[in-house]
């Protein structure tokens, strides 16, 4: 009975999530520690999760932070910085107060510190060389445990990750030759059993098969490599062994049992066969039981597991999803509780930080409530320690709009630590001493991010339908703009609406589902958006002004009483679904006692057409059709009922198909791939070719669109997976728009344009990547101010070729395309560390031979101008 009344006041506790408590949060005290280590697993959809790299996070013991072997220089990214798990315990109050609810860090068990192969550190904690100790550079287990008992006596939980595919970088194997790593620092193997039996060249080792005695993968596509290989040379246990998989259940049941972690987050997943998982999460082997029963045992009832499988992933195409989810296991062999959402991950990006099409995002919705059984368990972010930061490539307004997606989708919402700052390097540190932080902290709780987060995590807590509701999409478009959702569950409703153009937009005639009469309240908005009230019109109708980089949120509130039904009229007299190949005269009819009629085309509000209606109400116009993107548009009648109220007609839909006419061709002499000053050489690694080699640039125009299409001297590498269709090459497009600011920087390329160029408008894209930005604040190392739409990407393996496709929104909605100027160049760009790959005189395996402070270009065409 003490023991059910202790867990009844805990959960009780715990209900009250971020918002429970307003006392400072003071670090654990041993009693506590004892008293708060272990406690009941909470419901999962409804936590807010704040992810922590805790060596860019905050040092909270200085004395840990340099172990005096060359790993510790909070100058050089590649090194530590100081951060610790005293120094995220110090910060609690803090992520508590931004409304997150869990804690996920990244590995903080013992390392390899620094591996001279790559010339980089494991200040991640991506690179074990023991499972179950906590890295000197974290501090002790102590330490942990202080942290989780804090956590949990403030009602919030901690995730914690690990990695079971590999260790670090000790050896090299080619498939014939092994090779340790001597300079491995601190240690030169593993120092825990079985794992410390590594050597191949020992007949006892060897037969120990602990690991895989295999070569780094070359082709992720093979199934055979990606299960067994080595990833990035690191070194790959055998975990169909069952003496790997009985230590590794051991190591990580340590940490639920001896630190009282909540969950974990597993890394490189699909590395990993699938009969070790569901082992690893439900054996019943009593000496070496499964992380679910084991968990279970200490009072953990709903253990939470996610997998990080990182799939490619493509527009409108759902193989991503239907492979991930392999990763939860079957009714007879079930494996972890979900997976991380890349997907959805990759298509928020598309169109909030670039402007794609917003059905994108409907197709991928569907899609995941057709292949998951409950995506409110998919645990949803948008970007990560692995990748660029959403707002190196986006402007403000984008990334509010893809915050308020995150918290009002089912899903458990994941922040990564800095979003709230504005924080634009992936691993820049939180704290004034670390790499990256511009010499200050960055813990403001009074910063516009902060709060505005905050409001989100309160927002998400208050109305239960959005994180637990069944979510339908109602509108959304072939274009940037409209895009909006229903949530639902018990008898609670959200209205969720986003215009992800940069014009003002009328989102008309969504489909609530609400019975007419509903009145629904605005509960938040983006921009000024939406109005404070609505009331649902007949056919559970309703209409919506939004500003540019809009959004709204609303809540059914009451019934007010049905709504009388009315009949349309038809904004537009013409031809049914009707398609343009030009803009063309369009006539209609505006009812009697409606004041200040226009024509809203494709929503724009902005550009709405004026009418003058004769004395029976006729009008006409020119339908501006080369003003628009190809593909589904819509014209809709507006104006003022004789009450004040806004008339909207029936919508009148068209499609766009302006051709697209070639205008400007470049043919580049193919073998120039050798940087300014011809002498530049590719990096030594052999899947470096020429894959930076220019052949030919074609300039190609429809309306107020561009296209550029790139075909290459050499084939398309694919080598990585890249879902763009290419990698080890990356292009910089300037374009000079005229009448735009300009500017004749390269940023991050160490050179400027070439005389008598400057550039207004600079698209950046490489295999994983496209960006857009404007002129304005652009320096040697900005790019400038982020603009969208970004442009598409298209390659072509066969043709060698790589299309980007621009609207004229993307180009600042030029009155014409003549005379607007380009410049093209190419480089190689990695991602992991989010910049240009480094030029050198010595070059290297990822490193471009050349002057050190050279530009980095390998190639490039000449200013190309439409006529």
């Amino acid at each position: 009975m003490v023991r059910t009344l202790f867990v009844l006041a805990l959960s009780l506790m715990f209900l009250g999530g971020a918002w429970g408590q307003t006392k400072p949060i003071t670090p654990a005290t041993p009693a506590e520690v004892r008293k708060f280590l272990q406690v009941p697993s909470p419901e999962w959809r409804d936590q807010v999760i704040y992810f922590v790299m805790p060596d860019r996070f905050f040092d909270g013991n200085p004395a840990n932070s340099d172990q005096q072997a060359g790993e510790y220089d909070p100058n050089d990214g590649a090194k530590y910085s100081g951060g610790d798990l005293a120094g995220v315990t110090k910060k609690l109050d803090y992520i508590k107060g931004l409304g997150m609810t869990t804690l996920w860090i990244t590995p903080p068990v013992a390392n390899q510190w620094w591996d001279p192969q790559v010339q980089y550190g494991g200040y991640h904690g991506y690179w074990a060389e023991n499972f179950s100790e906590v890295d000197k550079h974290m501090g002790t287990l102590d330490d942990y445990r202080t942290l989780s008992a804090s956590l949990h006596k403030n009602g919030m939980y901690l995730i914690q990750d690990i990695v079971p595919n590999h260790v670090g970088n000790f050896f090299h194997f080619d498939g014939e030759t092994y090779t340790a790593n001597p300079g491995s620092v601190p240690v030169t193997k593993p120092t825990q059993k079985p794992f410390d039996r590594n050597d191949y060249n020992n007949p006892a080792d060897r037969k120990a098969d602990i690991y895989h005695w295999t070569p780094p993968i070359a082709d992720y596509n093979n199934p055979t490599q990606a299960l067994t290989y080595q990833l990035a040379d690191l070194d790959d246990l055998n975990t169909e062994n069952p003496v790997v998989a009985a230590a590794l259940k051991d190591s990580f049941g340590f940490w639920i049992r001896d630190v009282g972690v909540d969950g974990f987050r597993i890394d490189t997943v699909r590395y990993v066969p699938h009969a070790f998982w569901n082992d690893f999460h439900w054996s019943k082997d009593r000496a070496h039981p499964g992380i679910i029963p084991f968990s279970q045992a200490v009072g953990k009832k709903n253990f939470l597991t996610f997998g990080e499988d990182w799939e490619t992933t493509l527009p409108y195409d759902d193989r991503a999803d239907t492979t991930m989810v392999k990763y939860l296991g079957t009714p007879s062999a079930p494996e972890m509780t979900t997976v991380l959402n890349f997907p959805l991950q990759s298509d928020l990006r598309d169109v909030f930080a670039k402007g794609r099409p917003t059905d994108i995002l409907s197709y991928r919705l569907r899609a995941q409530a057709r292949v998951y059984a409950d995506p409110s368990l998919l645990v949803n972010f948008i970007d990560n320690h692995d990748m660029d930061r959403f707002s190196a490539g986006a402007d403000p307004a984008s990334l509010r709009q893809a915050l308020l997606f995150l918290f009002t989708v089912p899903g458990i919402p994941v922040l990564y630590y800095g979003t709230e700052q504005g924080l634009t390097e992936t691993r820049a540190s939180m704290f004034a001493e670390g790499w990256g932080s511009g010499g200050k902290d960055r813990f403001d709780t009074d910063s516009e991010g902060y709060q505005f987060i905050r409001s989100l995590a309160k927002l998400r807590a208050s109305e239960r339908e959005l994180s637990r509701g069944k979510l339908r999409v109602v509108r959304d478009a072939g274009s940037a703009g409209a895009f909006a959702y229903t949530v639902a569950w018990n008898d609670r409703t959200a209205l969720v609406a986003f215009n992800t153009a940069s014009n003002a937009l009328l989102i008309d005639h969504v489909a609530t589902d609400l019975p007419p009469g509903t009145v629904l309240k605005r509960l938040t908005e983006l921009n000024g958006s939406g109005d404070p009230t609505l009331t649902v019109g007949p056919g559970g109708i309703v209409h919506l002004n939004l500003a540019a980089k809009g959004g709204v949120v609303y809540a059914a509130a009451a019934v007010a009483g049905d709504t009388a039904n009315v009949t349309e009229v038809p904004s537009i007299n013409g031809p049914v679904n009707p398609v343009f190949t030009a803009s063309v005269p369009v006539s209609g009819v505006v009812p009697p006692g409606i004041a200040e009629p226009r024509l809203v085309v494709a929503g724009n509000l902005e550009n709405a057409l004026v009418l003058n209606p004769d004395a029976q109400g006729a009008w006409s116009t020119l339908l501006p059709v080369d003003k628009l993107e190809n593909g589904p548009s819509r014209a809709v009648l507006v104006g003022k009922k004789p009450d004040g109220s806004s008339f909207v007609a029936a919508v009148y839909p068209f499609r766009v198909e302006l051709a697209y006419t070639v205008q400007t061709k470049w043919k580049d002499p193919v073998g120039d791939d050798k940087g300014p000053l011809g002498a530049y050489r590719y990096p030594t690694h052999a899947s470096f070719t020429n894959q930076n080699d220019i052949e030919t640039v074609e300039l190609s125009t429809a309306g107020t669109s561009l296209k550029v299409t790139v075909t290459m001297a050499g084939p398309l590498s694919t080598l990585w997976g890249p879902p763009n269709g290419f990698d080890h090459v990356a292009f910089y497009l300037y374009l000079q728009v005229p009448g735009q600011a300009s500017a004749t920087v390269l940023p991050f390329q160490n050179g400027q344009t070439p005389a008598g160029f400057s550039w207004s408008r600079m698209a950046f894209f490489e295999g994983w990547t496209s960006r857009l930005f404007r002129a304005e604040g652009a320096a040697p190392r900005s790019y400038g101010a982020p603009a969208s739409p970004a442009g598409t990407v298209k390659a072509d393996k066969a043709k060698q070729q790589i299309t980007f496709t621009f609207s004229g929104a993307s180009l600042g909605f030029p009155a014409s395309l003549s005379g607007i100027k380009a410049y093209l160049t190419t480089w190689d760009y990695t991602g992991l560390e989010s910049r240009n790959r480094p030029l050198a005189p010595d070059g290297g395996d990822y490193t471009y031979t050349g002057p050190a402070e050279g530009p980095l270009i390998m190639d490039d065409t000449p200013v190309l101008t439409l006529p």
